[in-house]
């Protein structure tokens, strides 16, 4: 009889899931009387296990719900739960199995230790963890905090309390719901210290950002559901919270704690920064065809920034002028019309190089052709021998939406068929730090008019393309000025009505793509650009 389903959800990590699975094989809990449930969350290519493990696939919905879709398929009445960069200690299942046996309506916790100490942003990111269990665990028999990567419980309370949140996209705050969520229904929690994980997760500073200010964002969202089922209002933790986590380092054996502190400063600064962002965009998900509706016909009324537009045209005609295929064009799809509904556009341009060019737009006061959303469209597979997509997918809330499109522009590309693309530069540092401000202050500064969504950087993009079917080729960075004032300079040579100083000023703005050559590209365009083809 089976007693653990262990759960271990992954994506994209088939060296640390493979180095997981030779530690759960390790166990010196009958093999007999456990089974792995490996949950695949839409890795690319898909991931491939040992005969002996078993793997269920899901599209790339997040953690929490790769987590759930494990329990749905678990055999066995206990539950166990890491991650596919921890390695369990070979005693780990038989401490669970104890616990469990004489605490069955217990959610259990155990103990979670880095060994990845040379790299100070793992450690600093583990030394937090190890805070907040001191802090939210220090009454060992009130535990309120367990991290999901060693959680166990019984299948049945676990599907009773109704599992992770699955509306939680990111590995952000869904194990913190979970353990509130446990006790405001009045089940028990236990913290076993001698079911340990080793924890191997290698951080960059940048992922460290990005890990915690995903945290901030995760936090928002436990903030909210927390009140909704009468939790109460937000309760800040008291001062002395934040000046113990400084002096944490410090009072732990770690190397260079002052470095560790300054770390954990910055984590929370990241953590602040993502949660502000949830607040002041904190509304429910806008209707996509509304919304470019009213940004469209704004725009067509009031003809903002001409000039600029008329410099961003030039920008990406001379763009697809350099990289459009040499051989005879039969089909050209462009994905959104925005450009031609404000400005010259590029459209123009496609219908002298192909025979039937075919534009698309989610909105209708920009759309003179087929009326479609890029996530789905309404074409047949493999009817395009090109695709020009300019800063169409840079407008999602998810990355999973960008995935999904490029998913979408593949199927209606014909194999051999050539993807010419652009999206807002995460590499220049510009775009990075507006990424993480709230739109409406940006909006308010006037430094962006609408909504911008997730993005990326020429190595994310080139890997996203290769994991969507696409083999990526060229890559560049388009529009190097300094954007915030050109367009300010722009709205005050198009006041001026003189027709010379605006070619010259037109001029001056194109010899800034110069910079398109330099090794410091990717930190002064603003959209990356890339060519891609279209795998069989």
């Amino acid at each position: 009889m089976i007693q653990f389903s262990v759960i271990v959800p992954t994506r994209n990590r088939s060296s640390q899931l493979r180095d997981c699975i030779a530690a759960l094989e390790r166990q010196n809990f009958p093999r007999d009387q456990f089974e792995v449930i490996v949950v695949d969350d839409g890795s690319e290519p898909p991931l491939t296990v040992e005969p002996g493990i078993r793997l269920v696939r899901q599209s790339h919905d997040g953690p929490a719900v790769a987590r759930n879709t494990g329990a749905a398929h678990a055999r066995g009445r206990w539950l166990a739960f890491t991650d596919d960069d921890c390695l369990p200690d070979a005693n780990w299942l038989t401490v669970l199995a104890a616990q469990l046996a004489a605490r069955p309506d217990h959610l259990l916790g155990g103990a979670v230790v880095n060994i990845l100490t040379d790299n100070p942003y793992t450690a600093a990111s583990q030394q937090l963890v190890s805070y907040l269990y001191s802090y939210y665990n220090a009454d060992p028999s009130q535990p309120r905090f367990f991290t999901s990567n060693n959680m166990a419980v019984a299948a049945a309370a676990f599907r009773d309390a109704g599992g992770f949140d699955a509306e939680l996209p990111r590995a952000a705050a869904e194990d913190r719901e979970l353990c509130d969520r446990w006790l405001h229904q009045r089940r028990p929690m236990t913290f076993v210290l001698e079911a340990v994980v080793r924890h191997a997760h290698p951080l960059t500073l940048r992922t460290f950002w990005r890990q915690h200010f995903n945290y901030g964002c995760g936090a928002h969202y436990y903030h909210l559901t927390r009140a909704q089922r009468g939790g109460g209002p937000l309760r800040v933790e008291p001062w002395r919270f934040y000046v113990d986590l400084l002096r944490y380092p410090f009072t732990t054996a770690v190397p260079l704690p002052l470095r560790q502190a300054a770390l954990l400063f910055v984590a929370q600064a990241a953590n602040a920064l993502g949660y502000l962002k949830e607040h002041l965009q904190g509304k429910p998900k806008r209707d996509a065809t509304k919304y470019w509706e009213q940004v469209g016909t704004e725009w067509r009324q009031s003809q903002p920034d001409k000039l600029w537009r008329a410099h961003s045209d030039a920008v990406n005609r001379a763009w697809l002028a350099a990289w459009w295929p040499q051989r005879s064009i039969k089909r050209v799809l462009k994905t959104d019309m925005f450009d031609e509904a404000v400005g010259e556009g590029v459209f123009g341009l496609l219908k002298s190089r192909a025979r039937f060019a075919v534009g698309m737009d989610i909105a209708l006061a920009t759309r003179p052709g087929v009326g479609a959303d890029v996530r789905q469209l309404p074409f047949a597979d493999g009817v395009f021998d090109v695709i020009v997509s300019n800063s169409t997918l840079d407008h999602f809330e998810t990355e999973a939406e960008l995935v999904a499109s490029l998913r979408e522009l593949r199927r209606v590309l014909r194999p051999g068929g050539e993807l010419l693309l652009t999206l807002d530069n995460a590499a220049n540092p510009l775009v990075a730090i507006r990424n993480v401000l709230p739109f409406t202050l940006l909006k308010r500064l006037g430094l962006t008019p609408y909504q911008v969504g997730v993005t990326c950087g020429p190595s994310r993009l080139r890997r996203l393309l290769r994991e969507t079917g696409f083999e990526a080729g060229e890559m560049s960075a388009l529009l190097h000025c300094p954007r915030v004032f050109a367009v300010k300079r722009a709205r005050a040579v198009q006041r001026s009505g003189d027709t010379m100083r605006r070619e010259q000023f037109l001029a001056g703005l194109m010899k800034w793509e110069r910079l398109a050559c330099w090794p410091t590209r990717w930190l002064t365009g603003y959209f990356v650009a890339a060519k891609a083809i279209r795998k069989p």
